[in-house]
């Protein structure tokens, strides 16, 4: 599992690439902060609980961030990595 070997590396640029939406975006679209959120939803279906570790802290830090970029982002990365821990977390 390449991904395993990759995650600290990748998902640091994905949460980053999740916080540059653009201003007036739509909803429906797809561009690089939707693509990012795609990906780390993948990940986080390969690297199941692991991935806790990488997006909690980041969550925690953005959530309450002035810019509105990175609070969307936190609440979107949160809800990308739902289907990844089991349950027990």
């Amino acid at each position: 599992k390449f991904i395993i070997g990759a995650q600290s590396f990748l998902i640091p640029v994905l949460l980053a690439t999740m916080a540059q939406q653009e201003d007036g975006q739509d909803e429906d679209s797809y561009n690089k902060s939707t693509e990012a959120a795609a990906c780390l939803g993948l990940v986080a279906t390969i690297i199941e609980n692991q991935v806790v570790g990488f997006v909690m802290p980041w969550v925690e830090q953005c959530i309450s961030s002035q810019d509105w970029r990175q609070r969307e982002a936190a609440v979107l990365a949160f809800g990308c990595i739902m289907d990844g821990p089991d349950d027990t977390l």
